[in-house]
């Protein structure tokens, strides 16, 4: 809830236009009211489209809710889900498994979002955290030939400019990859299942979250608002992939 619809289409202009020279998966996902204007930017790109949000349901009197099918109709392609500032407004794991459903149902590619409180940190309770969050989304969930994203966030890293170490973000890939075979074989992860770290990261340290392959990627936050800046992630990580 950053930009304007006008702020928002010049912003995707210049990162399609520089995207499309690095041979990476650059996914965009501007607010609701942009999504429509971003779609046509990115139509026939290499970049694709994304929302930073959805309901579990298809249809209904839901106010303000936006659904699926909704989105595709558009061209949405990605769906960000469980977002911590979306858990801080009161978004459970229940729900987060609901809108997960919804989103393969729906054949959208979900962007799910993990990561620990600072008192649970403090706490050595990382593990334990990661753990239950990927057990309430994945226990006997079909995922098919999907593919999914996952992001480690830890949220006391969002928006305060102290990103995660890299070992620790290494750390919490693997913990979640153990919970992940509880559910599927290792084939299945490795094929259709990407972890990617966000968390404060910027054009100078997203190589040293990637460089051993155990992170595949970033969700970028406040970053993404500087094209400039956005770009130089993309050329970093595109460096190492």
């Amino acid at each position: 809830m950053e930009l304007t619809l006008k702020e928002s289409v010049k912003l995707a202009r210049k990162i399609v236009r520089g995207a499309e020279k690095f041979g990476i998966k650059t996914i965009l996902c501007p607010s609701f009211t942009s999504l429509e204007e971003v779609g046509k930017i990115t139509k026939g790109k290499k970049t694709r489209l994304g929302s930073q949000d959805m309901f579990w349901k298809e249809e209904g009197p839901f106010t303000g809710e936006v659904s699926a099918r909704e989105l595709k109709k558009i061209g949405v392609k990605y769906v960000i889900l469980g977002h911590s500032e979306r858990r801080k407004l009161g978004e459970t794991d229940k729900i987060v498994r609901k809108k997960l459903e919804a989103a393969l149902q729906a054949n959208l590619n979900p962007i799910l979002c993990i990561g620990e409180t600072l008192d649970e940190r403090k706490g050595k309770k990382m593990g334990k955290v990661l753990r239950r969050q990927v057990s309430f989304a994945f226990k006997n969930l079909k995922i098919d030939n999907k593919k999914i994203i996952i992001a480690y966030e830890p949220i006391w890293a969002i928006g305060t400019g102290r990103p995660a170490h890299p070992e620790d973000a290494k750390e919490a890939s693997k913990i979640i990859k153990k919970e992940l075979e509880k559910y599927f074989s290792e084939k299945t992860i490795k094929k259709q299942v990407s972890v990617i770290y966000g968390g404060s990261v910027n054009s100078e340290i997203v190589s040293d979250f990637i460089t051993d392959g155990e992170m595949l990627g970033a969700l970028v936050g406040g970053s993404s608002l500087n094209g400039e800046e956005f770009l130089k992630i993309i050329k970093n990580i595109s460096r190492l992939c």
